[in-house]
């Protein structure tokens, strides 16, 4: 009967202690690269478990050249962030209201569960991208250019002024909602392909480039206010 017993310490020994989680504030105020460790105040490069932290004092950009695997990014600064790599798993996204510096994806993949973006910066998916979300708002005058191959998200949420431009590629969403005051939503170039589209508000635009660009939307569709 000891023989199980003894395995599992033989097995923990080897596996060693789990990473603990931590939080990594970017420490280097002229920007510099993502997986230099002295640019993070724990000197370590951010991991799966840990919550980064992107402050207002961070003025130069920020490069991440390899695979973001965070539990959540928080920025709030004006510096540039440009996301390469392959593929990207981060938790939750925030950009706060001091969050005016752009945001640029590119890679293969980039799965975030929730996204919500307060500021007033631009982000942009390159070409070649596949977006997934879970939830996606912009509850600001920040934009969202996509120009990749597709996005997958659950909830899309457009309020106060912020604009989102498909140029490119598949947009599939559950439902979207824009609300409040001017949200904007373009599809340029590409295929929307929505379950319930809502609208209530005040002067929101909902535009489709030529064809073959176009809004499908299979379920409900709403337009309420201006």
């Amino acid at each position: 009967m000891a023989l199980p017993l003894l395995f599992a310490v033989v097995l923990l020994a080897a596996v060693g202690p789990l990473a603990e989680a931590a939080t990594a504030t970017f420490k280097t105020v002229a920007g510099g690269t993502w997986e230099t460790a002295a640019n993070w105040d724990t000197n370590a490069v951010p991991g799966p478990a840990d919550t980064v932290m992107i402050p207002a004092a961070i003025t130069g950009p920020i490069n991440a050249g390899i695979s973001v695997k965070v539990a959540s990014i928080t920025k709030s600064n004006a510096g540039a962030l440009n996301i390469s790599g392959t593929n990207h798993t981060i938790g939750t996204f925030s950009i706060t209201a001091t969050g005016t510096g752009p945001v640029t994806f590119s890679g293969m993949t980039a799965t975030i569960t929730t996204f919500n973006h307060g500021g007033t910066g631009a982000i942009t998916g390159m070409s070649g991208l596949a977006f997934y979300f879970n939830t996606f708002s912009m509850t600001s005058t920040g934009s969202m250019t996509f120009g990749g191959t597709q996005i997958n998200v659950g909830s899309w949420q457009q309020t106060a002024g912020s604009t989102f431009t498909l140029s490119g590629g598949v947009f599939n969403a559950t439902t979207v909602e824009l609300t409040g005051n001017a949200p904007k939503y373009y599809i340029n170039a590409g295929v929307a392909t929505i379950g319930t589209l809502r609208h209530a508000g005040s002067s929101g635009i909902l535009q489709v480039g030529a064809a073959p660009a176009r809004i499908d939307v299979s379920s409900l569709f709403e337009w309420s206010g201006v």
